[in-house]
Formats: structure tokens, sequence, C-alpha cells
């Protein structure tokens, strides 16, 4: 794997996306951590209970990435407008839920 990413990294590509199995169910994303630029952890809304995002998370850091990044996925903005009313002001909350 290693070998393939080092091809890939002095190809003609600017970015490389590697889309691993969820975190706790195998340890693809932990062995890769470590040797791509970044992970980025997506978690969808109301799917994934705390407990496990939060075990996902510690197993992830425990790899030691150079970068982590997160996604909240499959928000619903009628249900939870509220949310972004308090923080962004409501033009923000309207177009966030117009988009979806």
């Amino acid at each position: 794997m290693k070998t393939l990413l080092t091809n890939l990294t002095h190809g003609p590509f600017d970015w490389i996306v590697i889309d691993t199995p969820p975190v706790l169910a195998v340890t693809d994303a932990v062995v890769l951590a470590p040797v791509v630029s970044g992970v980025v952890f997506v978690v969808g809304s109301e799917m994934t209970r705390r407990r496990l995002a939060e075990r996902a998370v510690e197993t992830i850091l425990s790899a030691k990435p150079r970068q982590v990044g997160a996604v909240l996925n499959k928000v619903d903005f009628a249900r939870n407008r509220y949310y972004y009313s308090r923080h962004y002001g409501q033009q923000y909350k309207n177009y966030y839920a117009r988009a979806v």
C-alpha cells in the first residue's frame, strides 16, 4: 500500500481520496491514517451513537494521523434549525435549509 501511495503521489494527481470502511468495523482506516496526508471523519447525524463516534475518533487519533477533519452528514435542518439561528443568524439558517 505504501508503494501504491508513493507512486500515486508522484503521478499527475493533485488529490487522492481513499474511502475506507467504518473505523470500528475493520482496521483499514487506522492502518492508513499515519501514511496519508489527512483523515476526514464522516459521521451520520442521528445515525451514529455518540459513544461509538467518540470511540472511533479515539481509535483514529491513536494512529497519529498528520491532520484530522470531521464532517457531520445527513443533518435534518427542519428538525434542528434552532442550532443554526443561534450561531449563524437567520440568513444562514435559511440558506442551509434551502440547500437540503
